[in-house]
This record gives C-alpha cells, structure tokens and sequence, in this order.
C-alpha cells in the first residue's frame, strides 16, 4: 500500500492475506475498525480503477496521493481509513522517545513550576 506500483501488482492472495493481518491489528476485543474481506474487495476495484498514470511513468503515485484519489471518489471506506492509519502511524518511535527523554531535561524538579505554554514552546 506504499505506493501504486506495490499495490497494482500484488496477487489475490497475498493481497487477502494481509488485508486480514490488518483486520487482526486492528481488533480489540468485538470490536473492529477496518473489516479484511471488504478492504480486499476495495483495494481490488482500486487497483482497476486508479489511472494508468499511477501505475506508470518515472514516479508511481504516493500512498498520499492514492489517499485523496479515494477521498475524491468517496467509494472506498474501508481503504481511506487504512491509509489514514498507515500515514498517521510513525515508521519508527526513535523520534518520540527522542522527545521525552528530552523533555526529562527541560522540566525538572526545580523547574516544575514552568506553564504548560512555556514547556510546548521549549519542546519544539
């Protein structure tokens, strides 16, 4: 789903497959967000139905852009709602864990009385 060349030539099985891999991810308990049979269906017509440009030419279509393409054509739900997930999510959490433990230095003990607005403007 990286990219429309990945996606236009994945085969039906592999393609299923980790449709339910992510159904299965993103479980809990009843609960689901994004259903693997009808994502499988979706990205099915999706690979029928993307221009040839995105297949095609020096650089195959972002995940980006295959995301608005779905969010114009308003008729794949369960698709939208993977590529949210999919650029929502960070690659690695090498930054994140960059952040607090950078955090630990602006705020200690003896500064602890800093607002809120002061510390969000430290941090970035």
């Amino acid at each position: 789903m990286f990219n429309a060349s990945k996606l236009a030539y994945l085969d039906d099985k592999n393609l299923k497959e980790c449709c339910l891999n992510l159904e299965s991810a993103l479980t809990n308990d009843k609960d689901c967000d994004v259903d693997g049979n009808d994502l499988f269906m979706e990205l099915q017509i999706l690979q029928d139905m993307l221009p040839n440009g995105a297949y095609e030419g020096e650089i195959p279509w972002t995940s980006i852009q295959i995301m608005e393409f779905t969010k114009k054509t308003d008729m794949f739900p369960n698709v939208l709602l993977a590529y949210k997930i999919l650029l929502t999510i960070p690659i690695t959490v090498a930054s994140a864990e960059r952040s607090f433990s950078k955090l630990e230095i602006l705020k200690s003990y003896l500064r602890s009385t800093m607002s809120q607005e002061r510390l969000n403007g430290l941090a970035t």
